[in-house]
């Protein structure tokens, strides 16, 4: 989900940030990330074996170009949320900001008409 202006940053509320590791240090097989990282590519590793047996080798050779597509979009796309979530807390700061300095010269931008 895209982060949004009206979403609080982890800066503004860190209970969200708290709530995050409380998860992580419940499940302590997450801890060591070399072995889940490990683990993960044993999974990964297997579950290709397991398609390759049931594929020909023309169709999972088409199978494994496809995967690999998938998984680098996979990044790209994680990759550019990062920079859009960064951007968004810089734009919330700014608008916050700009809020409150109109708020204190008792400026109102967009009067309500009733």
């Amino acid at each position: 989900m895209a982060p949004t202006l009206g979403s609080p940053t982890w800066r503004e509320k860190p209970e969200i940030v708290q709530e995050l590791i409380e998860v992580l240090l419940s499940d302590t097989s997450l801890l060591n990330s070399e072995e889940s990282f490990n683990q993960q590519k044993v999974d990964y590793e297997d579950a290709k074996r397991q398609i390759e047996k049931r594929l020909k080798p023309s169709k999972y050779h088409k199978f494994e170009q496809a995967l690999e597509s998938a998984r680098e979009a996979v990044i790209v796309r994680e990759e550019g949320l990062f920079y859009l979530e960064k951007l968004t807390a810089c734009l919330r700061r700014l608008a916050l900001k700009l809020g409150s300095l109109l708020a204190e010269k008792s400026l109102n931008v967009f009067p309500i008409v009733l």
